[in-house]
């Protein structure tokens, strides 16, 4: 870059602090950050210089911006203007920290080099995010220009990651709300890592995948290994011999008495963690009792059950997907050794170190050398062609392990069985761990044994995409989500039409919400009996269980702030104060029914039309 264009390189900043929408605003799924933006355009190779510097302080953008190419002067038609630029760069932001936004940032209004922009977000990631969007505006002028500026690329650096930390921890989280928005089904954050999906009756909560109607008590005693595979032996169920241990030297004589080979693992952890299986000798138990007992007071030692590995997801006592999971490791070209393997397997992109990546990098670490050592193998070794060189004692996708779908093999007897299990702990979603030589053939001819139940499995993302919408569809009972809702508007009160509206509603058998300007009231019974605004109206009668339709009135300014308690609504009745363009352009986006004049609805006939067109 020239030093003359270095100079026309202009700075952008915000007009005026951001502030949020935290209801529904634009037609958008998500909370709203809203942020005016201005500055004159960006020379390509003035962008291009301060994306290399982002992309070497923000390693995890890579893949995500620039969203269009900027990549040649030679062809400036081609070029996005800076404001996309600006705002794929915030997309990719959220994307790099992994937080579950499926929507793009969007410009709502320009006037000359001033852009007022709606970023979708979740509402516990607003702030943070302002506060990034403010240091990535200062920080780019001297990534262009210079000098460098070392201490904000540490603050940037800083409030990046602490945005990271607003998403969810559990990788089932934002693959369940990404099935969500795809389909159309409302979903809100509550107070911790839960979610509500759906609204008022039709809503449903989920934790990771634990739903409002797991049992608690299925729930401990699924992660309670040692209990579990009592109940399910009681329940005349295959599962194999163990001892709990407290201490190393009780692992090592239980180890003695069940016979070689065990397995190692705590009784109360998830996810594959400390689990060490197929370990062959004393010494190998003294080291996995170590590594299982640092993460557990309660330590099991069981027989190791020879046989492939499969995961069976039992939903509503039918098993919806199956997969084998192959343990970490790698298979030989008879040119490359165990080394240069691995390194090739860990550049597939599914493969990562973050709680959310499909896959994870596979590691030559004590474990590893040790099964190398065991096949006669080192990392230097070449392995012959079509040879597989195990790294991994379990086969969890969470330790390295690859996820194959077998779902149309399963034999319909060890179908059953899964089913069986997740039945006999009272579990309405299941993962069961099944080890079987095939599971194409029946557990009742070649044997089989349950290693375990998970109460909140992970559904995986590498082959089971169509799990998620397929569970969210099955819980939202086939529907969306949503309930009816009706928004009154440019009226001083609107508390008549409004119930009689309510009252049109309830005649159909449905339990409606009305707010009003005396409160709140869902049926007879009085939820809040004084004025409450639109948007705290809407999300009591959301979060109600009770909610079968809404008729929300006293739609005002406060609108324009703070957005809908809904994503979108049926029907707008107008009053004869006209909307402003402002107010429209927040709610005409999620509108998906009529727009009726106040005056259509006067008549009987004109309410039971617009009532029968809402419910169609």
């Amino acid at each position: 870059m020239t030093a003359e264009e270095a100079a026309q390189s202009p700075t952008w900043a915000l007009r005026k602090n951001p502030r949020s929408a935290l209801g529904y605003a634009y037609g958008s799924f998500y909370p709203t950050l809203l942020i005016e933006l201005t500055g004159a355009e960006i020379p390509i190779a003035a962008r291009q210089k301060a994306e290399a510097g982002l992309l070497r302080l923000l390693p995890a953008l890579a893949g995500h911006w620039p969203r269009r190419s900027v990549a040649s002067e030679a062809a400036p038609a081609e070029a996005a203007h800076t404001i996309d630029w600006w705002l794929a760069l915030v997309d990719a932001v959220q994307q790099g920290c992994g937080l579950p936004v499926f929507e793009l940032a969007r410009v709502l209004e320009s006037a000359g080099e001033s852009w007022r922009c709606a970023v979708p977000t979740m509402p516990r990631s607003i702030a943070p995010l302002a506060q990034v969007i403010g240091g990535l505006l200062r920080l780019i002028p001297s990534l262009i220009d210079g000098p460098l500026n070392m201490a904000l690329q540490t603050e940037v650096a800083r409030l990046y990651t602490a945005l990271g930390t607003t998403g969810p921890h559990l990788s089932n989280v934002p693959r369940v709300m990404r099935a969500a928005h795809d389909l159309g089904i409302p979903f809100r954050e509550l107070p911790g890592q839960f979610l509500q999906f759906g609204d008022g009756a039709k809503a449903r909560w989920l934790d990771s995948t634990f739903t409002d109607a797991t049992p608690y008590i299925s729930t401990q005693l699924a992660r309670d290994k040692m209990q579990s595979a009592a109940i399910l032996r009681a329940a005349g169920l295959p599962v194999p011999l163990h001892q709990r241990v407290a201490t190393s030297n009780e692992a090592l004589a239980a180890a003695k008495a069940i016979g070689f080979p065990v397995v190692v693992k705590p009784i109360d952890q998830d996810g594959g963690k400390g689990v060490a299986a197929g370990l062959l000798t004393m010494e190998e138990v003294e080291r996995a009792f170590a590594v299982a007992g640092a993460l557990s007071k309660n330590v099991l030692v069981e027989k190791h059950i020879e046989g492939r590995d499969y995961r069976l997801t039992v939903l509503h006592d039918r098993v919806i997907w199956a997969v084998e999971r192959v343990p970490g490791g790698v298979t030989g070209d008879g040119t490359s050794t165990v080394e240069q393997l691995i390194a090739a397997a860990n550049a597939d992109p599914r493969r990562g170190a973050g709680p959310h990546s499909a896959l994870k990098k596979l590691l030559i670490d004590e474990e590893a050398a040790t099964l190398l050592a065991r096949q006669g193998l080192e990392a230097a070794s070449v392995p012959e062609q079509g040879r597989f060189v195990r790294l991994r004692r379990n086969s969890n996708v969470a330790t390295g392990g690859m996820p194959v779908a077998v779902f149309d093999k399963v034999h319909p007897d060890n179908a059953a069985l899964a089913v069986r299990a997740a039945r006999t702990l009272r579990l309405d979603i299941a993962g069961v761990d099944l080890l079987i030589p095939d599971i194409a053939r029946s557990w009742r001819e070649g044997g089989a044994a349950i290693c375990e139940v998970n109460a909140q499995p992970q559904l995986g993302g590498t082959t089971s995409a169509a799990v998620y919408p397929a569970v969210l569809r099955e819980l939202m009972g086939g529907g969306d989500g949503r309930v009816p809702v009706v928004i009154l508007a440019g009226m001083e009160d609107g508390g008549a039409l409004a119930g009689r509206i309510a009252a049109a509603l309830e005649a159909r058998g449905l339990a409606t919400g009305l707010h009003d300007a005396a409160g709140l009231r869902l049926r007879e019974e009085w939820l809040t009996c004084e004025p409450v605004p639109l948007l705290a109206a809407g999300n009591i009668l959301a979060m109600d269980r009770r909610t079968q339709a809404m008729v929300l009135s006293r739609l005002g300014p406060e609108c324009l702030a703070r957005g809908l308690p809904v994503q979108r609504f049926n029907l707008l009745v107008e009053g004869p104060q006209k909307l402003s363009d402002p107010e429209l352009a927040v709610i005409r986006p999620a509108l998906t029914g009529a727009r009726l004049a106040a005056a259509d609805l006067s008549s009987p006939q004109g309410l039971e039309q617009a009532v029968a067109q809402l419910l169609r």
